[in-house]
């Protein structure tokens, strides 16, 4: 009977060590991403064998999925690290640089509108970190510390995550709750409206309201009303369209037709990648998925071709030194095992039930006070896993069973969870890794987790505050589902 008890306990507390273990090790104790992730799976190895009596099938299962998740996101930002790469080396970055100190007195402006707007255009079209590993070398680039640059891209981008790639986190949890796509798309976007307002805020108040026009702070402060209409007319495609609006009028308000022309033209290779990829995206959707197409239309394999062709059509004007070549191997291996490690412990985490154990913890402690908990279970399960995809399909029955016990709207309570998961992808390690990697920064995550972890948890209280005001004083229609 005390074994019995003992177990209980024990089974009660390691899944909170492992859920802040990533935390304390990157943030307090300073370790890297690559040696926080090693130590994070062999305790949850342990855990899982010990305590959740996981077979060894099940820990082989956990890591065929892990390492294929992991090896898929690294390939992703390896193709972003090989592209970005070229591009130096083609001379683009340096015309750039030169183009933007001429004009230093717009830099802040420039480096706005590319971390919430050209972050979301990315994240809309590609996702897994994209927008982090292109934005952050781009603000450097404009003078930002290394800090500032990988803040300002992990903050800025947050707000399109739920629709990245057309919808995948959000078709994720309509699928695990026998839900309607489009309707979860609109109501997600009444929290990320808020978000995506505070989001400017923060982003103006961290780069100087001194350095950023009047005209400008008001144009962008119109976007949270342009994503919630243009959500509840096209759903998913609401966050690039409004990425879209936004960069094409307000690059000419604040540099001019014939400058933005230029810089445009210094950004073509990335505006014809991304073009390519949307392309590819709409052509992957009216196939439908297929384990081929998914080879074949990866985002990675697309940006390593488009690579290689200009490559072949430039290669008399490329040069790269061996010692660059060699740092940039040497970087994506340490990504690639960095992104595997950490997504090996947190399928197995998934896998063994210890997430789920946390989640049923905090509901049978909190009772009808679990509502204020939706948004950060969100927020964590993106932190964990690294994805609001796995975080949807993690939590989101335990939500829909939630709203349906507690008799509350279930789209509602599922939106607020979907913006929550989509503004823990701020302290995603491995968004963060994406940045650090990008700027040859690695070793360096705890440092960038520390300065963006209190404003992750800002923001998901602010949905949560925007959450209990509408449960008290709005009326939603309580939908009954089969769970």
């Amino acid at each position: 009977m005390n074994n019995l008890y003992l177990t209980v306990i024990i089974r009660s507390i390691v899944p909170v060590i492992i859920l802040l273990l990533p935390l304390l090790l990157m943030s307090i104790l300073k370790w890297s991403a690559l040696q926080a992730g090693a130590f994070f799976l062999f305790f949850t190895i342990l855990s899982a064998n010990t305590l959740y009596s996981m077979s060894l099938e099940d820990i082989l299962y956990s890591f065929y999925k892990g390492t294929y998740l992991g090896l898929n996101i690294a390939y992703i930002i390896a193709s972003a690290l090989v592209f970005f790469t070229i591009y130096e080396a083609l001379g683009y970055l340096n015309e750039l640089r030169a183009f933007l100190n001429s004009r230093k007195q717009r830099s802040y402006e420039l480096a706005f509108l590319l971390s919430v707007f050209m972050g979301g255009f990315l994240e809309s079209i590609a996702g897994f970190g994209i927008p982090v590993a292109v934005i952050s070398p781009i603000l450097v680039s404009l003078g930002f510390k290394w800090t500032e640059a990988i803040k300002l891209s992990l903050v800025g981008h947050s707000w399109a995550v739920s629709y990245a790639a057309f919808g995948i986190p959000t078709n994720a949890l309509s699928s695990v709750t026998y839900t309607d796509f489009h309707k979860l798309c609109a109501y997600t976007a009444i929290f990320l409206a808020l978000g995506l307002t505070l989001i400017i805020i923060y982003e103006i108040r961290a780069l100087g309201t001194e350095k950023i026009s009047t005209s400008l702070c008001f144009y962008a402060l119109l976007s949270p009303a342009l994503l919630l209409v243009l959500t509840s007319i096209t759903g998913a495609y609401g966050s690039l369209l409004v990425s879209l609006i936004m960069l094409s009028s307000s690059l000419p308000l604040i540099l001019g037709m014939g400058a933005t022309k230029f810089m445009l033209k210094l950004l073509s290779p990335y505006y014809v990648l991304s073009f390519i990829l949307l392309l590819a995206m709409l052509f992957r959707k009216a196939f439908h998925d297929s384990m081929f197409l998914d080879i074949v239309f990866n985002t990675g394999t697309i940006t390593l071709f488009f690579t290689l062709i200009i490559v072949m059509k430039r290669r008399k004007e490329l040069y790269i030194s061996n010692d660059k070549l060699k740092t940039l191997i040497r970087n994506i291996a340490e990504l690639a095992i960095a992104f595997v490690t950490l997504m090996n412990a947190s399928t197995l985490a998934t896998h063994s039930g210890m997430m789920q154990d946390i989640a049923n913890s905090l509901l049978s402690l909190l009772g009808k006070e679990y509502t204020l908990m939706v948004p950060f279970i969100g927020l964590l399960g993106t932190y964990m896993t690294g994805s609001n995809t796995a975080s949807n399909v993690l939590f989101g029955p335990l939500q829909m069973e939630y709203s349906q016990v507690a008799n509350l709207s279930a789209y509602l309570l599922l939106a607020n969870h979907n913006a929550g998961g989509a503004l823990g992808s701020i302290i995603s390690p491995a968004k963060i890794l994406a940045g650090t990697y990008s700027i040859d920064k690695k070793g360096k995550e705890g440092e960038v987790l520390r300065m963006c972890l209190k404003v992750a948890l800002l923001l998901a209280l602010a949905i949560d505050m925007e959450f209990s005001i509408l449960l008290s004083t709005a009326r939603f229609p309580l939908e009954r589902f089969k769970i």
